[in-house]
């Protein structure tokens, strides 16, 4: 079984700085049998990284028909996946520290342009792959993602209404980002090239100019 310790994941020098300061770390517990490894993905063990990329791969493969999408080989799904992807997250079972559920987490604007990073990013084991227990593991995994970076200085865009956010964001102790400066410099650091306003309570709109709409973010930062 390969290695998923935590520590080895991002040593946080030269290139990497800015990443292991804004992709923390996290390895947390949610139940007697599973806990969940957030992490830097060029940092994995080549076997991992082929590992989660096949699973990814087995679960996309049965929706190019039904949806119809175009078909990925291997190759090109490692290209992407290297290309737009900087952190991921895993739910390991604790016994085993078998990975059953991979999820790849990519910017919000280029998931939104590219049809296969919004169908792509998840993948499940062969044990889970086709069976009813598909959704509650990924239920698991989604719930503490989300907890996660309501906690950090990370993007994140918003997935429900305002009040619920509001109190995760409240409950975790840090508030939202209202500096213009330190929000564009980190939407910048994560790829985001357009125009952005920043309102006192935190929301960050993004005009798009290839869109036409406005994405609407929250950025955090420590409660201190």
């Amino acid at each position: 079984m390969v290695d998923l310790t935590c520590s080895h994941f991002i040593d946080g020098q030269g290139d990497n700085e800015w990443r292991s300061t804004h992709y923390p770390e996290l390895v947390k517990g949610i139940s007697e049998t599973h806990k969940v490894e957030f992490t830097c993905f060029d940092k994995l063990d080549r076997a991992v990284r082929q590992m989660m990329v096949s699973m990814i791969k087995a679960t996309y493969d049965p929706l190019i028909d039904r949806k119809n999408l175009p078909n990925r080989s291997i190759d090109q799904i490692v290209e992407v996946v290297e290309k737009d992807t900087t952190c991921c997250a895993l739910l390991v079972k604790k016994n085993t520290r078998e990975i059953e559920v991979v999820q790849m987490m990519t910017p919000p604007h280029i998931v939104d342009s590219n049809p296969f990073i919004r169908l792509g990013s998840i993948g499940f084991s062969p044990e889970l792959l086709g069976t009813k227990k598909q959704l509650p593991h990924a239920k698991m995994l989604h719930s503490v993602l989300m907890e996660h970076l309501a906690s950090f200085h990370l993007w994140a865009k918003i997935p429900f209404e305002d009040s619920k956010l509001t109190i995760l964001t409240t409950q975790n102790e840090y508030l939202p980002i209202s500096d213009p400066i330190l929000a564009r410099k980190m939407l910048e650091a994560v790829g985001y090239v357009s125009d952005i306003s920043v309102h006192e309570s935190g929301t960050v709109l993004i005009q798009h100019s290839s869109k036409k709409y406005v994405e609407k973010m929250m950025l955090r930062q420590p409660n201190s």
